[in-house]
């Protein structure tokens, strides 16, 4: 039975989507521009907006992107595009060992692959795609550094193409994980540095990705959330986290796939605010994301109230419901909660 997502015309089946993308593709004669990729590349990006966007599929995606593949795999840059497109929706899936066995494998196998494409803009941003998995794949596996390294590369090979958006959103991204490593390490003079870094960057990407395929996405949802998880991981609060809680309760409206992030900036707010009410919410939100980092910052959160409030075991309590994998840096912070260094 085709697996079916819902549209503007109804049901489309997971067949019909690969379909289409691949007769883009056989088509496609065009050439990436400053803010977009070329049409085969938006066909995916349209795909992607409804499967993950609006269904929360990854799984589906990555189905898409398979059967692309197999019908576009004498088009060299096709097929990068639709091992790009697999990677992006497999590691999304929550990560595991075995998972990160299989993502290493496909980031070798399309290393190889875009090294036998000819010279060129598509060549350059399919390089520039794949560093930012990469370098989005070792962050959601703790590797922060090697995540840095990464988006440093994706950066370098989008703005040789002037891709402002995508080297802004790399920039950001590189501070993020240089910011969760210096967390890990225990070097909160240079966390703090880092977090101011992020704010700067973040302005950089509203302008950057304005008007672009990725100023939702990123613009009202990636850094914002990422932003006010940081307040949370530093115990800060700028005057900006108002504007942010706004930003994010608007874009939840939009897609399935930011309605998490308006509740759990709607929950830090009555934290932030000191609602009574505030304890509940966080709970109620504490278990339902699918995001490891999320869910481990809100607990965190919950810890800290909890220590504040006298309540050291109940703050224990939260910080051993933190998921172990994907929050390295959470973990770390919640632990000189726990040891009591605030410094």
């Amino acid at each position: 039975m085709p697996i079916l997502m819902p549209s503007f015309f109804g049901p489309i089946s997971v067949r019909t989507l690969a379909d289409l993308i691949a007769a883009t593709a056989t088509a496609d004669e065009t050439s990436p521009d400053s803010k977009n990729g070329w049409e085969t590349d938006t066909a995916y990006r349209l795909v992607e907006r409804l499967v993950i966007g609006r269904c929360s599929d990854h799984g589906a995606f990555a189905d898409i992107a398979q059967r692309v593949l197999m019908m576009v795999y004498n088009l060299p840059e096709a097929r990068v595009l639709s091992l790009l497109a697999k990677f992006n929706g497999v590691r999304r899936l929550p990560m595991n060992s075995g998972l990160e066995q299989v993502l290493a494998a496909m980031v070798g196998e399309l290393e190889q692959a875009i090294a036998m494409l000819p010279d060129g803009t598509r060549k350059m941003r399919c390089r520039s795609f794949l560093k930012y998995q990469e370098g989005i794949f070792y962050d959601a596996c703790g590797r922060f550094d090697l995540a840095a390294a990464m988006h440093i590369q994706s950066a370098y090979e989008a703005s040789r193409i002037n891709d402002a958006p995508g080297a802004t959103i790399a920039q950001f991204c590189e501070m993020a994980c240089r910011f969760k490593h210096a967390l890990c390490q225990d070097k909160m003079d240079d966390a703090d540095v880092w977090f101011q870094c992020m704010e700067g960057s973040f302005a950089q990407v509203v302008e950057a990705t304005r008007n672009s395929p990725f100023q939702v996405s990123w613009a009202e949802d990636n850094c914002p959330a990422c932003m006010l998880a940081a307040c949370i991981w530093v115990d800060q609060a700028p005057k900006e986290w108002r504007a942010w809680v706004a930003t994010l309760v608007a874009t939840a409206k939009l897609a399935k796939v930011y309605e998490y992030d308006g509740r759990f900036a709607q929950a830090v707010e009555m934290a932030f605010m000191g609602n009574p009410e505030a304890d509940a919410a966080l709970i109620a939100i504490s278990g339902d994301s699918v995001n490891p980092e999320l869910q481990a910052t809100v607990l965190l959160l919950l810890a800290r109230r909890a220590m504040r409030a006298g309540k050291r075991d109940a703050a224990t309590e939260f910080v051993n419901r933190m998921p172990k994998e994907g929050a390295q840096h959470v973990c770390a912070v919640a632990q000189r909660l726990l040891a009591g260094r605030t410094e």
